[in-house]
């Protein structure tokens, strides 16, 4: 009966104050003293439910424009004034004061600081700490001047700084000078919280002479005010700050309050990085360099830190090379490249240096990149560098590798044609394409290749016009760029027009092209060439990997032909397994008339074993039956079993299928050689 009360209240609780505005408060008071019933039950689960109604009334309540609060506030404290209030129930009472309590619940709260359960004295603590009354910040301090034990104290000095409660700096201040060091650095935390012109004052003139732990906690609460300032009165701040930089605190303590500094006035950034820049302390310096990521505007900084970056320690190098790197400002990658050429750099530092001038980009960067991409003599340097001038940012760096493949040294050359296409600069390709008709063998090889990374089905036309005179490395070009090509079937057009009056060597090449490029122009032409005298074993192989389904029909028609040699016949059944396991367009049953015809077709039983995991694949009730009815084949039986097996396994259905799966593990359990098998088989069959 007690469960089904307290369920009806919390079915209730949405609409109670509704209808309390109206009746007043005699059914609010049922309804949370049978919610407050179910708190009070001894098992912890069955408590759940009534705290969360208990919850439901104190969210209500206090709510914008609640006209119950008063009312549902008077209820909790006649509640927790009760002797009869089972404990449980009154913590959960005092939690509600916490959120809905105003001065009317500061003397119940008040009184339940001297309850003999720590918790609940606790719990009155949090109470008076969130309550937003005058009244409650005065019961505090009284609490906290008066207060024997120790770390109840602790407790009560820490929710005065939490409210921020100027009133109370006097009384925290008295606590200073004890023996008692977790008060003192309470109390210390408190005042730096509380933040006021007082509290400062005592931190300060206390830090003076502080020392270990109370300095250091003095140092955090100071630069805590100080930081707390920031947001709407950076001029309190900054004397705070200025004072803890300049004083006699730890690098730790400079570090954050230059940090402070710089937050408070960002118009003298500047400034106080470059003087901060010159710091003894370590600690200083990164932080100095760490703050120039967060620059508002034009600075010289960048700068600055490019011609301090070789004398820096390689832990401030590293953070410097980090801030250039997000700075985007190019104008820092003369002095960079300069540092790089000095040539004292270890290889690491090489490639930090290498990855930061790729990220900001520009004509110096670039022009020293290419010269460490063609000259240098270190791997690591190398790629760095090319990958660098591949991702490097900016509408002037194109232009001028365009410009740097005309003249110069000649790797220097073929190292700007080749980053032309890892980039894909489509306005170089005229000049490659220059570089093709007129250029010296090398300048000629780089272009061609660079072309085949990244031409479209436009320019494959004039690239298929150099296959003329039989170009091996236009023609690498060609077959590079009919597998990037986004327009497959303007691309074979351009190759099918072009291969007419090439030499056989050639068109043999052009060949796995098509078959990259796919289509059913494509595909007749390779088929086309099958009685080809020179042709044919290269056309065979092209189109025993084709992957258009076009390509099936004839697979299988070949396949059963008599005259079809075995080699061939075995190349036109793999590429026919392969097309049903893609089953790109294939529905289950075509797969399997495919399947079922391939192994037909076959006449070994190497040939007819690749048609065994194809038809396992399938899945069907068709592919299985006919992988069982192999089961007794002297040479296909083992692996006709663990295909079925498999096949068993994909198969998808209700009631008929899984009576349908019994009876062909059943089949398999009986029949298969392999005792692996048969285990497998029946757990499947003990699963059903």
């Amino acid at each position: 009966m007690k469960t089904f009360t307290i369920t009806l209240c919390l079915t209730f609780t949405s609409v109670g104050f509704a209808f309390a505005d109206h009746h007043g408060g005699d059914d609010l008071a049922k309804r949370l003293d049978a919610l407050l019933a179910g708190v009070s039950q001894d098992d912890e689960v069955q408590r759940y439910e009534p705290r969360m109604g208990v919850r439901d009334l104190t969210s209500a309540a206090s709510a914008p424009g609640s006209k119950t609060r008063e009312a549902y506030v008077k209820l909790l404290l006649e509640r927790l004034a009760n002797d009869d209030t089972h404990q449980a129930a009154k913590a959960w009472i005092l939690r509600q004061l916490e959120n809905v309590g105003r001065s009317e619940s500061v003397p119940a709260l008040n009184r339940t600081m001297g309850s003999p359960f720590h918790h609940l004295r606790e719990l009155a603590r949090r109470g008076l700490e969130q309550n937003p009354s005058e009244e409650a910040g005065a019961a505090l301090r009284a609490l906290a001047s008066t207060e024997k034990d120790r770390g109840t104290k602790r407790a009560l000095v820490h929710s005065l700084g939490q409210r921020g409660d100027a009133k109370a700096v006097a009384v925290i201040a008295e606590m200073l000078g004890g023996k008692d060091q977790a008060l003192r650095l309470v109390s210390i935390d408190a005042l730096g919280k509380i933040g006021t012109g007082e509290a400062t004052k005592i931190l300060f003139d206390g830090l003076d002479e502080a020392k270990g732990a109370d300095a250091t906690a003095m140092a955090n609460a100071l630069l805590e005010s100080a930081n707390r300032l920031s947001a709407h009165h950076a001029d309190k701040a900054k004397p705070i700050l200025n004072e803890l930089y300049h004083g006699e605190t730890s690098a730790a303590v400079k570090a954050a309050a230059l940090r402070g500094l710089i937050k408070a006035d960002p118009a003298d950034a500047d400034e106080v990085i470059l003087l901060a820049l010159q710091s003894e302390e370590s600690l200083v310096r990164q932080a100095a360099i760490n703050a120039c990521r967060h620059l508002s505007g034009p600075s010289v900084l960048p700068n600055v830190l490019a011609v301090k970056l070789p004398d820096l320690a390689p832990n401030e190098r590293a953070i410097a090379l980090a801030v250039l790197g997000e700075s985007g400002d190019s104008t820092v990658a003369a002095q960079l490249a300069e540092s790089l050429s000095k040539g004292n750099q270890s290889t690491e530092g090489s490639v930090s240096l290498i990855g930061v001038l790729g990220k900001l980009g520009g004509v110096d960067a670039a022009t020293r990149l290419l010269e460490l991409a063609s000259l240098s003599s270190d791997e690591a340097v190398i790629e760095a560098a090319q990958v660098a001038l591949a991702v490097m940012p900016g509408a002037s760096v194109g232009p001028w590798l365009v410009a740097a493949t005309e003249t110069g040294d000649i790797d220097a050359r073929v190292q700007a044609i080749a980053t032309l296409g890892e980039r894909g600069t489509r306005d170089a390709i005229p000049a490659l394409f220059a570089h093709v008709d007129r250029g010296p063998k090398a300048i000629r090889k780089a272009s061609l290749a660079s072309l085949g990374g990244f031409v479209s089905s436009e320019e494959l036309p004039r690239l298929m016009g150099y296959l003329k005179k039989g170009d091996k490395d236009a023609l690498k070009a060609v077959v590079q760029a009919c597998r990037q090509v986004r327009d497959k079937d303007k691309a074979a057009d351009a190759i099918l027009s072009g291969m007419g009056p090439l030499k056989p060597d050639m068109k043999e090449s052009l060949l796995p092209a098509l078959g990259v490029l796919g289509g059913e122009k494509s595909f007749a032409t390779v088929r086309s060439m099958l009685s080809d005298a020179v042709l044919g074993k290269a056309a065979m192989r092209t189109l025993s990997r084709w992957d258009g389904v076009e390509a099936g029909p004839v697979f299988l028609k070949l396949a059963q032909n008599d005259d079809t040699s075995v080699t061939d016949r075995t190349l036109l059944l793999r590429g026919l397994g392969r097309l049903i396991d893609q089953g790109d367009g294939l529905d289950a049953g075509k797969r399997f008339e495919w399947a079922l015809a391939g192994m037909n077709a076959a006449q070994r039983s190497a040939d007819k074993r690749l048609f065994l995991p194809v038809l396992a694949n399938v899945g069907s009730r068709e592919s299985v039956e006919t992988l069982v009815g192999l089961l007794g084949d002297k040479e296909l039986g083992a692996d006709a079993a663990q295909a079925a097996l498999n096949a068993v396994k994909k198969m998808r259905g209700g009631r008929r299928s899984g009576r349908a799966k019994q009876g062909l593990l059943k089949a398999v359990i009986r029949s298969s050689p392999d005792k692996d098998v048969v285990e497998e088989a029946q757990k499947a069959l003990d699963k059903l």
